[in-house]
């Protein structure tokens, strides 16, 4: 239809990748009061809250990458209930379904 990425009508609009307002509000890729607000990639509340990339109540209340609760619910990767329902990696109607790995 278009012959391209963007419509006619998108580039006869536009005159470009941007919308004009886009352009002659912000001049650059993030809006001034981003800029002024946060003097940088990250705001500041979010650097003197969190000193780095998780918050401290991610690390003091899970110490590791998964919550307790999750190991202590499901001891692996999979929840017990998809072990005891399915006891595969697959579930029985896929393998019914399909007969194999692949749909026939």
């Amino acid at each position: 239809m278009y012959n391209g990425e963007q419509p006619p009508w998108y580039r006869s609009m536009f005159n470009g990748d941007q919308h004009p307002w886009y352009r002659s509000m912000y001049n650059g890729e993030q809006p001034p009061w981003y800029r002024s607000m946060f003097n940088g990639e990250q705001p500041s509340w979010y650097r003197s809250m969190y000193n780095g990339g998780q918050p401290p109540w991610y690390r003091s209340m899970f110490n590791g990458e998964q919550p307790p609760w999750y190991r202590s619910m499901y001891n692996g990767g999979q929840p017990p209930w998809y072990r005891s329902m399915f006891n595969v990696e697959q579930p029985p109607w896929y393998r019914s379904m399909y007969n194999g790995g692949q749909p026939s």
